[in-house]
Parts: structure tokens; sequence; C-alpha cells
């Protein structure tokens, strides 16, 4: 009668933990990285919803504009953040600017040349662009795209 497990099996059990094991790493990092892209696209979304929420609603500062009309509100693209603030003529109030994870390559606004910053005009008017353009967030060989419309439509 035998007891316990001949060095062979023990060795070929191990053997399938750590394959199982490796497969199931490698799953978890693909998750990882495309959660981080779709995060970093998310924020992108959030960004441009608030400053056209903001326009939507003439939200303004009193101090910085004085009497000057709102003439909206509006998103500056840079490589690895984003700014949103209000303009009123030539007076801008309000920048708020927020980064992405290090592991976001970039973003890209397309069509080139493209307009950058994107600007939500005040009632629902619309926007500062002429045909409609897509925000590409990438990072780890993935891709999301945000499209905007000249009427402001965020998809």
């Amino acid at each position: 009668m035998r007891r316990g497990f001949t060095l062979i099996e023990i060795l070929v059990a191990i053997s399938l933990l750590v394959i199982l094991g490796g497969a199931g790493l490698v799953g978890y990092r693909q998750a990882a990285r495309r959660q981080a892209v779709d995060g970093a696209a998310e924020k992108v979304v959030g960004a441009l919803r608030q400053a056209q929420a903001n326009a939507a609603s003439g939200v303004k500062d009193t101090m910085a504009c004085g009497s000057r009309q709102l003439t909206g509100w509006r998103v500056t693209f840079a490589a690895n953040s984003y700014t949103i603030d209000g303009v009123c003529g030539a007076v801008t109030f309000g920048g708020k600017s927020e980064g992405y994870s290090r592991e976001v390559v970039g973003i890209r606004v397309t069509p080139l040349p493209s307009v950058n910053p994107m600007l939500f005009k005040v009632l629902n008017q619309g926007t500062n662009i002429p045909v409609s353009t897509n925000v590409t967030v990438t990072g780890y060989g993935l891709t999301k795209v945000i499209s905007v419309t000249t009427s402001g439509d965020i998809k």
C-alpha cells in the first residue's frame, strides 16, 4: 500500500499551478490596462459634459467677467491632461486642470487641424468646431474614441 505522492506527481501538479497562475496574471494585467484607458476616457467625457452643462446654464464668475457676456466654457487638451475654464470675451476664469494616470499614453483630438480648445457656447448654441470631432484616448495599445458634434452632442 502506497502513502503519499511520487516526485513526478508533485512536479506535474506544481507545473499545472504555475501555468494556470501565469495565465490568470496575464488576464488580470490586460483587464487593469483596459480599465486605465477606460478611466481616462471617462474623465474626458466628464470634463466635456461639465463644460457643456456650465455653458448651458450660464455659469460665470462675475468678479472675473464683470459686465462682459459669457461666451461659453471650453476644454483644452494636452498630451496628458486637460483644462476646463469659462470664457467671457478675452477673459478666462475657473481654470481646472486634471491629468491622467501615467499609464495612459496620451490624448489626440482629430480631425487635423483640430479645434483645441473645444468651446461649448452658452444656452446650448453648439460648439466652436466646424465638423464632428473625435477625441482619442490611447494607452497600452488600446484606444477609446469620444465624438463631439458641432451641436455639442457627446458620444
